[in-house]
């Protein structure tokens, strides 16, 4: 196990249980349309199925655990693709997780999150 795995398992403390919650918070279900795809075709589909595709590593990674890799994950979706159906959703996830950091007392971990998520 890689010293980034043990970071991502135990948050400090928290039993890496408390990763899921947030996985399961995200209110559209993966594979639904994004705006971009009423008629994508050639680069324009690869485009929108490596965005999808980087969305559900991400979705797996955090119920897998490993929330500080999920959380980089989503913050990247979130920035990258802003205005897509999963820059939304990354960004629920994430405001998710920071609630949940929040609920644990966590909250320097929490403030990171609002943080990024609020930066320009």
């Amino acid at each position: 196990m890689s010293s980034g795995d043990a970071a991502d398992s135990d948050l400090a403390g928290a039993p890496a249980s408390a990763a899921p919650a947030a996985a399961a918070a995200s209110p559209v279900p993966v594979d639904a349309g994004t705006k971009s795809e009423s008629a994508p075709s050639g680069a324009a589909d690869f485009r929108v199925r490596a965005r999808q595709a980087k969305f559900r590593i991400a979705m797996s990674t955090l119920k897998a655990g490993k929330v500080n890799t999920a959380a980089s994950l989503l913050l990247d979706i979130y920035r990258e693709y802003a205005g897509t159906r999963e820059s939304k959703e990354a960004g629920a996830a994430l405001g998710a997780l920071a609630e949940e950091h929040e609920a644990a007392g966590r909250y320097h971990m929490a403030q990171e999150l609002y943080a990024k998520l609020t930066e320009d």
